[in-house]
């Protein structure tokens, strides 16, 4: 070797160790150690028809429940809407079967409505008057409100409607499925509205709900976690058909569309601690704020597909994997 070609090849020799020591440290400072899955509680109710009449459980009170008015309609002047009333926590709490006491202010002003007990061929099979129906978790009872369209009232004045019975008073009712705020109760001050008695306790909407599942609204409601139940009847998921390798169905018995977490587990046993990939449960169908769950609606999981990438890009990529929803059943 020539001493002209000397100096290149000893720079190299001396610069190549250095390079490795170099890429050792960067690699040794580059390294992360492979994300953990996040994971988020929610509860979950399960699918037996726990709400019964009887007692044994504490009066609901109002931070036990919420309420909507779904399924309104309107033809000859007459109008109906259903009134649910949800216990939103996971204990079970109970109410009077009686006609709640109904107050609308409109504007500013009490319209004194006069509350009627009654059930005209409304589809509301009431409890007996008297009685006592327990609400189990995430179960609701449905009361219908009959009245006719005022000739003086503003459908379009801001109106707010509240609710009393038992040890609840002034609960208010928000606007849910199938219905509108225009012309909600818009009746003439002082007219009488026919109210009936609170239906069984059920799962999900007494009348309507989209079994379709998919719905376009997008409500304050979405940012609260769903509301949520097993479905084991054999109807129909959100893609329109059950499918046969279905392993868990879910159906959003809450009073607003929400959005549905994209992987579950019903793994139990490191509860609080990571989770077993292989316990997971995806669905096929993508949520969001501009495609939600519909009330009513069924979401189906089925075996997730591993979705880890390579070693290099776990412990050296961006990648995190998805967060999953460990599901808690309550009766």
């Amino acid at each position: 070797m020539s001493r002209a070609s000397e100096g290149p090849a000893r720079s190299v020799a001396l610069i190549a160790p250095l390079a490795v020591i170099a890429g050792l440290i960067a690699a040794v400072l580059c390294y992360h150690p492979e994300p953990a899955r996040p994971v988020v509680a929610l509860t979950v109710a399960s699918g037996k028809d726990a709400g019964v009449a009887g007692s044994g459980a504490p009066p609901c009170g109002n931070d036990d429940l919420a309420a909507v008015a779904e399924s309104q309609d309107q033809a000859m002047g007459d109008a109906i809407a259903y009134l649910r009333v949800m216990n939103t926590t996971d204990g079970a709490c109970s109410v009077p079967s009686g006609p709640p006491e109904l107050t609308v202010v409109r504007g500013d002003e009490d319209q004194h409505l006069r509350v009627v007990p009654g059930n005209r061929q409304t589809g509301v099979s009431s409890v007996p008057d008297g009685e006592t129906i327990v609400l189990a978790p995430f179960r609701s009872v449905t009361a219908a409100v009959e009245w006719k369209a005022g000739q003086q009232a503003d459908a379009e004045e801001k109106t707010s409607i509240t609710l009393a019975f038992g040890e609840v008073s002034a609960l208010p009712v928000h606007v849910g499925a199938n219905a509108a705020a225009d012309g909600l109760l818009a009746t003439d001050p002082g007219m009488d509205v026919i109210v009936s008695g609170f239906s069984q306790a059920a799962l999900g909407p007494l009348r309507g709900g989209d079994a379709s599942g998919a719905a376009e609204d997008v409500d304050p409601a979405l940012d609260e976690p769903c509301m949520l139940a097993k479905d084991d009847s054999d109807d129909k998921d959100d893609a329109g058909g059950a499918p046969a390798d279905a392993t868990l169905t879910l159906r959003n018995v809450g009073l607003h569309p929400c959005i549905p977490p994209a992987l579950v587990t019903l793994d139990e046993a490191g509860s609080g601690g990571a989770v077993d990939d292989g316990s997971l449960l995806s669905t096929a169908s993508v949520y969001g704020r501009d495609h939600a769950l519909a009330v009513g609606g069924r979401v189906s999981y089925r075996a997730a597909s591993k979705d880890r990438p390579n070693w290099f890009l776990r412990h050296y990529g961006s990648w995190r994997p998805e967060s999953v929803a460990r599901l808690s059943i309550v009766e």
